[in-house]
């Protein structure tokens, strides 16, 4: 047999090359599929990751939104609260004030009626009649003027508790504030956190 017939000893490199070429070839499909498949499994965990991130930005906004909403109506009613309260302790300063009038106009007439009954004994009964008149108008007024006093003490504790109140509800709000604060600053570092985990991922993905 010469060297240069079909099934030579020169044909077995060329054999040996082509059955390697056919190796590396399934070698290389087998590595483009397990790429593939590794780019897909990072393109579902990329999409994943943005629905996870679109989901915790929704439910941030709709907190933020209930918790200003609830806010505002704590702080609405606490002004309306105070104003009324303002009100009632004005028109009872008033009827306080009215009521110290007429008690000082009444014992200056009583003390007016008794001095005159004094000097103008003539006149007694009739001074007698007006006498007793003027005292019964005072103790009416008197017991007015201790309901109006103690009503008046009574709004005046009221409002020294609603000003606690107040207070507490304004260091509650300070610290709801204060979480509402670090709620902000939590959910702004896992954006972060999330988005870099997305560049990394697309880089990965482009690489």
């Amino acid at each position: 047999m010469s060297k240069d017939e079909p099934g030579s000893v020169r044909d077995i490199p060329v054999a040996k090359q082509a059955l390697a070429q056919k190796r590396n070839v399934r070698d290389l499909n087998t590595r483009l599929e397990m790429f593939v498949r590794a780019q897909s499994e990072k393109s579902r965990e990329v999409n994943t990751l943005k629905e996870a991130l679109a989901r915790s930005e929704m439910e941030y906004r709709n907190k933020m939104k209930q918790q200003k909403l609830q806010y505002q109506d704590q702080i609405e009613k606490s002004r309306k609260a105070i104003e009324n309260l303002e009100y009632d302790n004005k028109c009872t300063q008033q009827e306080l004030d009215n009521g110290i009038a007429s008690k000082k106009e009444l014992e200056d007439r009583l003390m007016s009626s008794e001095s005159r009954n004094a000097s103008m004994s003539s006149e007694n009964d009739t001074l007698s009649t007006e006498l007793q008149r003027l005292k019964t108008e005072l103790d009416t007024v008197r017991t007015a003027y201790a309901a109006l006093k103690y009503k008046y003490e009574s709004y005046e504790l009221e409002r020294n508790s609603f000003d606690d109140k107040v207070n507490a509800l304004k260091s509650k709000n300070d610290k709801l504030l204060r979480e509402l604060t670090q709620t902000t600053s939590t959910h702004k570092s896992e954006k972060e956190t999330f988005s870099r985990v997305l560049v990394e991922k697309n880089d990965e993905i482009e690489t």
